[in-house]
């Protein structure tokens, strides 16, 4: 049996490592990504982020420029451009 390609729509929450954030693609919220300490890699937990999490309208502009080609393109795939 072969498995279908992972849509990339089907991804709840998108790394953009460019600004060290994760997004949720279903909400617009952003919150910051954590190094897990034992294992060096980088991990998804939002139960600590509370309150660090902002929605992607309410960023600067300058956090605009500070994402790179790749991560900018997640945006533009889930319509979160400014």
């Amino acid at each position: 049996m072969k498995h279908k390609p992972a849509n990339k729509l089907n991804l709840r929450y998108r790394r953009l490592s460019s600004v060290g954030c994760w997004l949720d693609t279903k909400t617009g919220y952003i919150f910051p990504i954590h190094i897990n300490n034992y294992s060096a890699k980088k991990t998804l937990d939002i139960a600590q982020d509370t309150d660090m999490i902002v929605h992607i309208t309410d960023c600067s502009d300058e956090w605009f420029e500070y994402l790179s080609l790749r991560d900018s393109s997640i945006l533009d795939l889930y319509n979160f451009t400014k």
